[in-house]
């Protein structure tokens, strides 16, 4: 597969200005990363109301593997749904794209992949607190289809005769399917039903949150005014 070709994507990774650094400087014009970002997130927002949960055994797959990993308590170093970018191609020349679009999803899947881990770890921290631990079960793992190659995720976990559910967005590369973020949330429910009722809950809820916080951060760039 082209790399040119996933350019389409590079919206559905990580939002604009989310990626932690770039690996080289673009020579091009710098879009407006506030107002993208924003539209990116309001766009979850509605989706993470209104889609219905899909099955696909791939992800179902996906879903189990990771929830025992957060059972076990490991790192994600060596799992291999999570997105790297030497995963996808392990043989390309990534200076070739040096200054070019393309340089764009690159920066964003380099982003991504750095961000994983240390979301990662947030999700463990927040389950070791809910006792989530070598006891618990894996229930089944809610999934939709946002476009061609992207989905957002929620798994379940039973422990003490209650439920927990984390979430995260998947990118389709190829044939195969790669968690390209974890939202740093467990949510504890009393039933499944409860969970049924709004699966992408987590993901609806730190789409809010960051909303919240372009739309604070935009007031005080209003209030300061340019800096000289």
């Amino acid at each position: 597969m082209n790399f040119c070709a996933k350019l389409k994507i590079c919206a559905s990774i990580t939002p604009p200005s989310q990626s932690p650094g770039t690996l080289h400087e673009s020579a091009y014009p710098k879009p407006n990363k506030t107002l993208m970002k924003r539209i990116y997130l309001i766009f979850l927002l509605i989706i993470a109301q209104t889609v219905f949960s899909q099955k696909d055994n791939r992800i179902e797959n996906i879903g189990e593997a990771t929830s025992q990993l957060l059972i076990k308590g490991d790192d994600i170093d060596n799992f291999k749904y999570a997105i790297k970018i030497q995963s996808l191609y392990p043989n390309e020349d990534f200076s070739k794209f040096k200054d070019s679009p393309a340089e764009v999803i690159l920066n964003m899947l380099h982003g991504a992949e750095l961000e994983l881990p240390k979301a990662w770890n947030e999700v463990v921290k927040e389950s070791g607190e809910y006792k989530i631990d070598k006891t618990s079960k894996y229930v089944f793992t809610y999934s939709h289809k946002m476009g061609v190659d992207n989905y957002i995720a929620t798994s379940v976990i039973e422990s003490q005769s209650k439920y927990y559910a984390f979430s995260y967005n998947l990118l389709q590369w190829g044939e195969d399917i790669y968690i390209s973020r974890f939202y740093k949330k467990v949510m504890e429910f009393e039933t499944v039903e409860q969970i049924d009722s709004n699966p992408f809950v987590i993901i609806h809820d730190e789409m809010q949150k960051e909303l919240n916080e372009i739309d604070e951060n935009h007031s005080e760039e209003i209030l300061i005014g340019p800096q000289n």
